[in-house]
C-alpha cells in the first residue's frame, strides 16, 4: 500500500510539473507571438509613412506657349493686326508644397490635398513673324486717345522676335491616389498617382529684340532717319499680370515621376516706355502646355 501511495503521489507531481512546463511554454510562445504581431504591425506603419511622406516637389519643363490677341491691334504696317504667336520652346522651374486635408490617406489609397506652389517661372521664345522683314514702321505714327498734347507715339513693333518671361504662384486642390497598396509587392506600393487645379496669379514680361533691318522705314536722313534709329536702338518691353488656371496630372514612383500641365491666363499688357509707344492696354489670352519631370521628397 505504501508503494502504490508512493507511485500515486510520484505521478501527480509529475503531471503538475509537466502540467506547470506547458503552461510556461505556452505563456512564451504567445509573449513571442505577441511581440512579433507589434513588431509586423509597426514595420508596415513605417512602410505606408515612407510611401506618403513625400509632399514637396520641383518641377523642370519643357514645353510651348500660345499668345492671343483678344481685340484687333495695329502693327502699324499697312493694315496688319496682330496675329496668335506660338513659341518654338519654352522651359519652366515649378517648386511648392501638398497639405494634407486628412491625417492618414482613406484605406492608403487615396489622399486629398491643396497644393501650394509658391514658384513658377517660366521663360519662352517666340520667332519673328514671317520672313523676319517688314515687320513694323518707325515712320508710322498715332496720336493716343485723350491725348491734349497730340503727340505722336509709335506702334508697339509686335511682329519682331521676344522673349516672355513669367512668374507667378498658385494654390489649388489635389487628389493622390496609391492603387497597389493592397498587393503584395512592396515597390508597386510607391506608384502613385496625382491630379490637381490649380488657380493662380502671375506677373509677365514680354522682351522685344532689336533688329533695324525690320522696319519698313530705311530713310538715311531726315526725321524718318532719326525715328527709325530712335526705333532700333529703344528699349521694347511691356510688362503684365493676371489671372492662371493649371490643370495638370503626374505618375510617381518614390522620389521621382513624370507629368503634364496645361496652363491658361488672361494677361493685359502696358510699354514700360509709355512716351515711345503710349499707355495704351492689350489684352492676351496665354496657354502653355509642359511635360515635366517632377522630384518629391
Amino acid at each position: 500500500m505504501a508503494l502504490l501511495a508512493g507511485c500515486l503521489l510520484a505521478s501527480t507531481s509529475f503531471a503538475q510539473t509537466e502540467n506547470k512546463e506547458r503552461k510556461e511554454i505556452s505563456s512564451i510562445d504567445d509573449i513571442m507571438a505577441e511581440q512579433q504581431g507589434v513588431t509586423t504591425r509597426n514595420m508596415t506603419e513605417r512602410h505606408f509613412a515612407n510611401v506618403w511622406q513625400r509632399r514637396s516637389y520641383y518641377n523642370l519643363s519643357f514645353g510651348s506657349m500660345a499668345l492671343s490677341p483678344k481685340e484687333d491691334y495695329p502693327t502699324g504696317v499697312t493694315e496688319g493686326i496682330v496675329p496668335k504667336y506660338e513659341s518654338d520652346w519654352a522651359a519652366s522651374l515649378q517648386l511648392g508644397r501638398s497639405y494634407r486635408l486628412h491625417k492618414k490617406p482613406i484605406a492608403n489609397v487615396i489622399q486629398f490635398n491643396i497644393d501650394y506652389t509658391g514658384i513658377d517661372l517660366n521663360v519662352s521664345h517666340i520667332k519673328h513673324a514671317g520672313d523676319g522683314r517688314n515687320l513694323y514702321d518707325s515712320s508710322n505714327t498715332f496720336v493716343p486717345e485723350g491725348n491734349t498734347s497730340r503727340d505722336t507715339q509709335y506702334y508697339i513693333p509686335w511682329n519682331l522676335e521676344k522673349y516672355e518671361a513669367d512668374y507667378g504662384m498658385k494654390l489649388g486642390p489635389s487628389i493622390t491616389l496609391s492603387p497597389f497598396t493592397g498587393t503584395k509587392s512592396r515597390g508597386a506600393h510607391f506608384l502613385q498617382l496625382h491630379c490637381y487645379y490649380h488657380i493662380g496669379y502671375q506677373a509677365s514680361l514680354l522682351l522685344f529684340l532689336n533688329d533695324g533691318d525690320a522696319d519698313v522705314n530705311q530713310a538715311t536722313t531726315g526725321q524718318n532717319r532719326t525715328a527709325h534709329e530712335k526705333m532700333e536702338s529703344g528699349t521694347k518691353l511691356n510688362w503684365g499680370h493676371g489671372v492662371t488656371q493649371s490643370f495638370g496630372i503626374v505618375l510617381s514612383w518614390k522620389g521621382i515621376g513624370i507629368g503634364y500641365e496645361y496652363r491658361a491666363a488672361n494677361l493685359k499688357y502696358k510699354s514700360t516706355s509709355p512716351s515711345t509707344f503710349g499707355n495704351n492696354s492689350y489684352k492676351f489670352d496665354t496657354s502653355l502646355n509642359r511635360f515635366f519631370i517632377q522630384f518629391r521628397n
